[in-house]
């Protein structure tokens, strides 16, 4: 076994460019000196940690040669894969989460794969955590905003993130809504209704900030103005003003507020509210569902672990980042929706 030691930090980067596929089978490791040099350590050092990747089958030892990636690796069967997902109300499975969380089940259950669930908030997700769950298993599956939380995260095995924007420097391999169909239809939304300002409800989140920088450039070059952004929930709601949420959560929240605080609606006194974000459709709350553009989460369960056993199956593959393609939901009476989505189902993007 493996003991903690200074050669720890040389592993854990070639170990983690081979399995996003930055070093792919029969990629040659610069040397020992140059690994020395970069590592800060001495050579035995570091002729350690190259013979413990030997050890574990990652690379192989050419003599004259110097050292390469493995070319043949198989992967372990049946496959162990460990899902982690965060709670979200009573009924959680109402969530997006939840439904994701569904599919990936579903997935599962006419696959030999063995999933191992793990219930963590945001707040309990780190990165040391997330490398001792990744250390018992052959892919990794997280469904949520985890990367707001991680930092500089590391794993022997590939990583799949569900609604998630980054990718650490291609570790994970991404399963999100299509950001340019998804500003297209919010950008439709709002000009059918002919406004011309808006307000725009940021968080902080990675993948919501991205989205908000898309719609901010499309509506600007459409000849739109932005009122103002807020980093808090709003006090005062304008009128004849549109209002745009890139989290589900926030506008759900300010719902609630506004109907507590002056008995009425976000949408009433010629509102209009969208949210790029699923989760006003999916959370059973009181008062009218928000229009919304999201896409199908079950379908992203299902995408993300087709994932992890493509990374599985072939060792060193690159990660990719996969869009699904939305739809805009916009709620009408007796709880219907009329959805408009875009064409393309799936998009690939290697990261």
């Amino acid at each position: 076994m493996h003991k903690p030691g200074k050669g720890d930090a040389l592993i854990r980067f070639i170990e983690a460019k081979i399995i996003c596929g930055r070093y792919a089978p029969g990629t040659k490791l610069p040397s020992l000196r140059q690994l020395m040099e970069k590592f800060g350590l001495s050579m035995n050092t570091a002729r350690r940690g190259v013979a413990e990747l030997e050890r574990r089958g990652m690379v192989e030892f050419r003599h004259g040669s110097g050292t390469f990636v493995a070319e043949k690796r198989r992967p372990p069967t049946p496959c162990r894969i460990g899902v982690v997902f965060a709670l979200r109300g009573v009924n959680y499975m109402d969530s997006y989460t939840g439904i994701a969380l569904n599919g990936v089940r579903d997935a599962a259950r006419v696959r030999d794969i063995r999933l191992t669930e793990s219930v963590l908030s945001a707040s309990e997700m780190n990165d040391a955590v997330f490398e001792s769950l990744a250390a018992r298993e052959d892919a990794m599956l997280l469904l949520g905003g985890y990367d707001a939380v991680l930092r500089h995260p590391h794993a022997k095995c590939p990583a799949v993130g569900v609604s998630m924007h980054c990718a650490f420097d291609g570790m994970f391999s991404l399963v999100e809504l299509d950001p340019i169909p998804a500003t297209e239809l919010a950008l439709e939304f709002f000009l059918r209704r002919r406004r011309d300002r808006l307000i725009l409800v940021r968080h902080e989140r990675p993948v919501h900030r991205f989205r908000e920088t898309l719609f901010r450039a499309a509506w600007e070059a459409a000849g739109g103005k932005i009122e103002t952004t807020v980093t808090a929930r709003l006090d005062n709601f304008p009128e004849d003003v549109g209002i745009l949420y890139f989290c589900g959560v926030d506008a759900l929240a300010d719902a609630k507020r506004c109907r507590l605080e002056s008995g009425h609606e976000l949408t009433d006194n010629k509102r209009d509210v969208l949210c790029i974000d699923g989760k006003p459709l999916f959370l059973r709350t009181p008062g009218p569902a928000l229009p919304t553009v999201t896409i199908n989460w079950h379908s992203a369960g299902e995408a993300a672990l087709e994932e992890c056993l493509r990374r599985i199956r072939h060792p060193g593959s690159a990660a990719r980042r996969i869009y699904l393609a939305p739809g805009l939901h916009v709620p009408e009476p007796q709880g219907k929706h009329r959805t408009r989505t875009t064409e393309t189902a799936v998009t690939l993007k290697k990261l």
